[in-house]
């Protein structure tokens, strides 16, 4: 997968476990992994992504994987789990700018929609169809509840599916054709779930800076 890699070995590379999750089964955590308060992602509504200070991608991905898992059934596909984990690790540490990243991290949907709407001359991509998804599901699920205003979010998460599918049929291998189709269908679903996740991140902060004052 060119777009959004899932380190397998990454997601495998856990040192130690904690209790019970909410669903009673036994998480991995990951050690040295620590949120604070900007990022690459950050400024404007990007803030409640903040920093993974000195966090590489294989840490960022152990980090949302651990979130992800813990907000999910514990029969949720983990194919999807670490794609997710993979899709919000990578944004997480790549910059708007970017040149040497891809996909580079989206500014906000007005980017999606003059990058990947007005433009229609790299649609029979997948690579491209598949970033255009991944930026979707992003900004519609983690960052919903900032964009919301501004934005017809669900209006960008039907086009997300969409590229999904559309990245799914333009695609030649078979794993990553029932990946991007799954990613398709459950849009909706994984969405859901990255906003449950920020909101989450946003209260443990809430918490934190209260304690701290």
């Amino acid at each position: 997968m060119i777009v959004i890699d899932v380190d397998q070995n990454a997601a495998r590379g856990w040192e130690r476990v904690s209790p019970k999750c909410k669903h009673g089964t036994p998480i991995a955590v990951p050690t040295g992994v620590a949120p604070a308060a900007s990022g690459p992602l950050c400024g404007g509504v990007m803030d409640p992504l903040g920093e993974l200070i000195g966090t590489n991608h294989r840490e960022a991905l152990q980090f949302f994987l651990l979130g992800l898992q813990d907000l999910s059934e514990p029969t949720v596909d983990r194919q999807e789990l670490l794609y997710n984990a993979s899709v919000l690790a990578h944004f997480a540490t790549t910059s708007i700018s970017s040149t040497t990243d891809f996909p580079p991290s989206p500014a906000s949907l007005s980017t999606v929609f003059d990058v990947f709407v007005l433009d229609r001359s790299q649609h029979t991509d997948p690579d491209i169809m598949e970033a255009a998804g991944s930026q979707c599901l992003m900004l519609t699920g983690f960052f919903q509840d900032q964009l919301r205003r501004r934005h017809n979010v669900d209006w960008f998460a039907n086009l997300g599916a969409r590229f999904y599918i559309s990245a799914a049929l333009l695609s030649r291998d078979a794993a990553r054709i029932r990946l991007l189709r799954r990613m398709g269908a459950r849009f909706g679903y994984w969405r859901k779930q990255q906003r449950r996740l920020a909101k989450e991140l946003r209260e443990e902060a809430h918490l934190f800076k209260w304690a701290v004052n």
